[in-house]
This record gives structure tokens, sequence and C-alpha cells, in this order.
């Protein structure tokens, strides 16, 4: 399953390189991608479901409160820059549904 967030902390390509970084770390997060333009935002394919409020958890831990994921209302997942997507991936075409909890 892949779920969808505005991420507004994240804002230069180092932060991209951390946040993607941590939600790896995740154990069944199965792949990150981000995107900063034209908003900030992250898709998170996992294998299993992960609440929220436990992603941003594992984010405080090492931002502390940098990043904060929220529903991203905005996002299409077919919107992500191709170069960000993982090898392997498979491609789904049905759309991604932002998780609030």
């Amino acid at each position: 399953m892949t779920h969808s967030f505005a991420i507004p902390g994240m804002t230069c390509s180092g932060c991209e390189r951390t946040v993607t970084r941590i939600l790896s770390g995740i154990e069944d997060v199965t792949a990150v991608k981000t995107e900063l333009q034209p908003y900030s935002r992250v898709e998170i394919t996992m294998s299993k479901h992960i609440e929220t409020d436990a992603l941003n958890t594992e984010l405080a831990k090492v931002a502390k409160g940098k990043y904060v994921l929220l529903p991203d209302n905005n996002g299409v997942r077919n919107s992500f820059r191709s170069e960000n997507r993982s090898e392997g991936s498979k491609s789904n075409d049905s759309p991604t549904h932002a998780v609030a909890e």
C-alpha cells in the first residue's frame, strides 16, 4: 500500500535525503519517494499499514520535529518524478489515498 503526505519542513535536497533515510529505515517501509516541487511531499510504500503518528514519531527522533507528515490533499501518485521511483517497484495505477490519523 502507498500513502502520500505533504511534508512542509522538507525544503532542500539535503532534507529529501534525511527524510528518505529516516523513513526507509522503518520496518515495513518498502519505498520512499520525495518531491520538492510544486510543493514538498513524500510517497511511502509499505508492506503493511503504519499509522501516521508512528511515522511522525520516527521522524521526530532524528529531526527533532522539523519534519511532520500531513495529509496530502493535492498529491497524485503518478505526478511523482520518475527518477525517484525505486528499482524493482511495481507500478500501480490506482490512486493514492492520503491517510490522516
